[in-house]
């Protein structure tokens, strides 16, 4: 069966933009966490949208291969052997999240509990390593699109039903927790599931986007359409500086947030640099904790600037620099750790 596929794979410009920019708000974020904020904490304007931004693009690609190419056509069964269906799906989530993911954190496992100075065990390298831990984001984007596969086997074409969905796991997730339900005696186990419930809707909101993109750009990428954008920024700054304590609230800046960032990159041509970090954006998620950590006892340590509220960024600028060449370098030399299946597909 000759199946036409949309391309999700070609180089989106606004995407590697936008992932460029939110990988390194990722690195302050972390450097912030380490340095502590000085002055003035940064984090505070970018929270709700720096990770959650991810799950929009994951979103915006899956469902730009899934519900608007004749993918959706197919029956059940066909869908999920077909290339690019459901099967191809879980396999690359595999291949390319799951094992990725504990590769790294074993990696890095020792050398930052050296240098935290904890005490290390295999119960707590099981937890930290195997049962994803230390990696909330990856397990979250895995289980997200697991649960948006079992979504798509409705076949619904509405990309509504599937933010409809997401919003349904908001309410399973604030059901988990109003009843305490907890395994390991740590809420975020096993592979914090319930991070991936969380982060559905945002897989959803990038599909909703998609589907009325054409209509927005119309829109948002015209002279009045930034006036506007200034505008909704504005309110988000405002609406962030007051802190309304509000759960509704704070999904509704995080989609707010992206929208306006959307737009933004959308008005910058990209280049080779954010190019290839969009492409290897899961290396640059491997190493943002442990560099930043790593970056700002260095500088505390042995340099004796005062750098006082810069310090925070400083530390996320330097680790943001070595991380791109780190992910390079493994890149180059060491494909297999972001895809096992590499190693017998050279044979």
């Amino acid at each position: 069966m000759n199946i036409q596929v949309a391309d999700s794979k070609r180089d989106i410009q606004w995407i590697n933009t936008m992932k460029t920019i939110c990988l390194f708000l990722v690195f302050l974020f972390h450097s912030e966490f380490y340095c502590g904020a000085r002055f003035f904490n940064f984090s505070s304007y970018y929270v709700r949208f720096y990770v959650s931004a991810f799950f929009f693009i994951s979103g915006y690609l899956l469902f730009n291969k899934q519900l608007f190419s004749d993918l959706i056509n197919l029956t059940v069964s066909e869908w999920w052997t077909q290339k690019g269906g459901g099967r191809t799906i879980i396999s690359n989530g595999i291949w390319r999240i799951v094992i990725p993911t504990i590769i790294f954190c074993t990696l890095i496992y020792f050398p930052k509990s050296i240098l935290r100075g904890a005490e290390m065990s295999l119960y707590d390298y099981v937890i930290d390593s195997i049962l994803g831990k230390s990696s909330w984001f990856t397990w979250a984007l895995f289980w997200a699109e697991v649960l948006m596969v079992l979504a798509l086997l409705t076949r619904i074409k509405s990309i509504w039903f599937y933010f409809i969905f997401g919003i349904m796991m908001i309410v399973l997730e604030y059901i988990i927790k109003s009843n305490n339900i907890i395994f390991f005696n740590d809420e975020a186990m096993p592979w914090n599931y319930r991070q991936g419930l969380l982060a559905c809707v945002f897989l959803a909101y990038g599909g909703v986007y998609r589907a009325y993109e054409q209509n927005l750009n119309k829109f948002f990428l015209s002279r009045m359409g930034f006036f506007v954008l200034l505008i909704m920024s504005a309110i988000y700054i405002y609406l962030v500086y007051y802190r309304i304590d509000s759960t509704v609230i704070q999904y509704c800046l995080s989609c707010l947030s992206i929208l306006i960032l959307v737009y933004f990159c959308k008005m910058f041509n990209g280049n080779n640099i954010t190019k290839y970090i969009g492409r290897h954006s899961i290396g640059f998620f491997f190493v943002c904790g442990g560099l930043p950590n790593v970056f700002s006892v260095l500088i505390t340590k042995y340099v004796p600037l005062s750098l006082g509220a810069m310090l925070p960024l400083v530390v996320a600028i330097l680790s943001f620099f070595f991380a791109f060449f780190i992910v390079y370098a493994l890149n180059e030399y060491l494909p297999f750790l972001f895809d096992l299946r590499i190693l017998w597909n050279k044979k």
